[in-house]
């Protein structure tokens, strides 16, 4: 995993909001889309819980935004 993908990730999860994320980091939101999902089947779980008007992060998300924000902030 790179740390591009992390930053990614603590992105979507600052924002709230895919479109919201993507705007922020000057990329497609479907090609942010399409990251994450990567890193979600890269990781075995799902990071979001996704309905058509929101996402909410899960659990193990949050143990992994966790893990990123470290990660991030050591490099």
């Amino acid at each position: 995993m790179k740390i591009i993908q992390l930053e990614y990730f603590v992105a979507v999860v600052k924002y709230n909001s895919f479109t919201k994320a993507a705007n922020f980091l000057h990329i497609s939101q479907p090609s942010l889309t399409t990251t994450i999902k990567k890193m979600e089947a890269d990781l075995g779980y799902d990071l979001f819980m996704r309905t058509t008007k929101d996402i909410k992060i899960t659990e193990k998300g949050m143990h992994f935004y966790n893990y990123a924000r470290q990660l991030i902030h050591q490099y």
